[in-house]
């Protein structure tokens, strides 16, 4: 028999993205895309711009992505926190794999009033890992 049709991952199911801490989400994210799991990883983004589909173009020739970063910075502006992450991407599966070097961007509102728990988490603005993906919707 035919099983349940999967239902795509929710926010809801990763109780990991609403942390209000910066490198948990990182994490969640980096170790979603080294496992092939672009539907997960997109839930970072929050933006039907950069999906699965998207992810998987940018991330899939990777055999094994292994992604290194350092210590995220914060800093905050005019009602928001930023949070920054510098890292470097290699292809386990590939060690002749040129490095890639990145930068990801996550941004939530601070805690201001009326904020959806969608505007306050920690959601991916921007990535330069192999290739530069940005966020559309800037509300």
């Amino acid at each position: 028999g035919v099983g349940q049709p999967k239902l795509p991952p929710q926010v809801a199911d990763f109780p990991v993205l609403s942390s209000t801490d910066c490198a948990e989400v990182v994490e969640f994210y980096l170790a979603a895309i080294s496992e092939g799991e672009y539907d997960q990883a997109a839930l970072a983004w929050d933006d039907p711009v950069v999906d699965d589909a998207r992810l998987e173009a940018v991330f899939g020739a990777y055999g094994e992505a292994e992604f290194e970063t350092n210590e995220p910075s914060l800093e905050g502006a005019a009602g928001s926190l930023y949070c920054t992450v510098e890292g470097t991407l290699t292809d386990a599966a590939d060690p002749a794999k040129p490095r890639s070097e990145g930068t990801i961007v996550l941004r939530r509102v601070n805690d201001v009033p009326g904020a959806t728990p969608d505007q306050l988490r920690w959601t991916v603005q921007s990535s330069t890992f192999v290739e530069n993906l940005e966020r559309s919707n800037r509300g």
